[in-house]
């Protein structure tokens, strides 16, 4: 079973690295969190050799809200300006009901906006997208889209540009490592993914 090295984040800014084996990238960042639940993942890299550079390829869940379906096709050009670091692996357009909203975004439930949330990610349909590449994916896509508020947003990020006000930011991007690998198994059965190690 391939080797991971983990990097984890704690409250106190400390990182460290822990090693584990296990059968993907996702499965790696899993059992790290599982081991030690006080840390965030931050990272995961392989130990690569020359027969299994496939090992290395991390993945995120982007998505184009409601708002910004009207921009669909810049967004994807912004996307594909990016080929050096990650690629679209898959895509879908699909249209979320209220239970599916609130079920995707179940860690928000006790939060004030939460219903807002909710009703605003099925007001119309949302483009889902699977970005994977070397390294760490995850944090790279949210560099690019930039803070959760457009208006706090820095200039040439996505948010910053097609997003306006809460809940309305124009795209989602996976918070962890961990968090990319459920989203991604929410809107892509793995038939979809067959070929990609998350």
């Amino acid at each position: 079973m391939p080797e991971f090295k983990v990097t984890l984040r704690y409250s106190d800014g400390r990182e460290k690295t822990y090693e584990r084996n296990a059968s993907n990238v996702y499965m790696a960042a899993v059992a790290a969190s599982q081991a030690y639940p006080h840390g965030e993942v931050v990272n995961v890299e392989p130990h690569v050799s020359e027969d299994s550079h496939r090992i290395g390829i991390s993945a995120t869940l982007a998505i184009i809200k409601p708002d910004a379906m009207q921009h669909v096709h810049e967004i994807l050009n912004i996307i594909i300006s990016h080929n050096d670091e990650f690629s679209i692996f898959a895509t879908k357009i699909v249209m979320l009901d209220p239970m599916q909203a609130a079920a995707f975004y179940f860690q928000h439930a006790r939060k004030e906006f939460f219903d807002k949330l909710v009703g605003f990610m099925s007001s119309g349909p949302v483009m889902a997208i699977v970005l994977n590449g070397k390294g760490n994916v995850v944090r790279r896509w949210r560099e690019i889209i930039g803070d959760t508020d457009p208006r706090d947003a820095s200039n040439g990020t996505i948010r910053a540009k097609f997003g306006s006000v809460m809940p309305r930011n124009a795209v989602h991007g996976s918070s962890s490592i961990v968090e990319a690998g459920r989203e991604i198994r929410f809107f892509f059965a793995e038939m979809e993914l067959f070929s990609l190690d998350i």
